[in-house]
């Protein structure tokens, strides 16, 4: 791993590749907004679109590269699409934490604090009910479009089909205090990965059945990318792991700071 010169010393939350791999966006507090293009690190002004007191949590780029979407504190919801940032008005006033596209680009599904579960179309915001309360963290749709899973605090994982949620069984498989952070499906749409905030804890979701992987850690993970049947997974202390067919190895990272957010440069 090699350290790139940062132009800030706030937390970094998330990054997201443009799906053309041209450069990618960095999310974190403080309204702090940056764009690396795998040469420069820069800043991008979010003065006059958001409070310099608030954070910015996620990023996600619809599919065909138009722009990105980024949430954050007290339903902060912008939007950037290469040149300028806009403020989108929305009425969810909950922090958000995740943002995932359906894959043809028509919608983003954004979940947040306090059960917060809505949509983006066309520039309109939708808010749906979850039946929860509970924070919700993590958001991806499987690559067929046929539905989102969604995980969250107190142990909480969802399944959203465009009308309907359904509470995924998670009784006996781990702490219901856990707070299962961050979601991502293979290219294939045949599992997805979710991660927890301690034990070490990595859930496999095939569709049908939710399971338990010993990932060889006791650190808490807050992020994953996959990178063909190949998923890095990155957490505290600056732990990094890769699963492939069922199998864990720890990669060395060289740093001890925790680890928020991976992406895969598209090829």
């Amino acid at each position: 791993m090699t350290l790139i010169g940062q132009p800030v010393t706030t937390a970094l939350r998330l990054i997201a590749w443009k799906p053309d791999g041209s450069y990618a966006l960095i999310v974190g507090d403080s309204a702090v907004l940056l764009k690396w293009d795998g040469t420069t690190l820069a800043q991008i002004s979010t003065s006059g679109v958001m409070s310099s007191g608030n954070d910015l949590n996620t990023v996600a780029w619809n599919p065909d590269g138009s722009y990105a979407l980024m949430g954050g504190t007290d339903g902060d919801l912008l939007k950037y699409d290469g040149t300028s940032l806009t403020r989108i008005t929305d009425p969810n006033t909950h922090q958000i934490q995740g943002i995932s596209w359906n894959p043809s680009g028509t919608t983003a599904l954004l979940v947040g604090n306090g059960g917060a579960l809505f949509t983006y179309q066309s520039g309109t915001v939708a808010i749906l009910n979850s039946g929860t309360t509970n924070d919700l963290y993590g958001v991806a749709w499987n690559p067929s479009g046929q539905y989102a899973l969604i995980s969250g605090a107190n142990g909480s994982i969802l399944r959203w089909d465009g009308t309907t949620v359904t509470v995924l069984n998670t009784s006996g498989l781990y702490p219901s205090t856990t707070i299962v952070r961050y979601v991502a499906w293979n290219s294939a749409g045949t599992q997805a990965l979710l991660v927890g905030n301690a034990g070490g804890l990595v859930l496999s979701y095939d569709g049908t059945n939710l399971s338990v992987l010993t990932s060889g850690t006791n650190n808490g993970l807050f992020s994953l990318a996959w990178s063909g049947a190949t998923a890095t997974i990155v957490g505290n202390g600056g732990t990094m792991l890769s699963y492939s067919s069922g199998s864990f190895n720890t990669l060395a990272t060289g740093v001890t700071t925790d680890l928020r957010g991976i992406a895969w440069k598209p090829t």
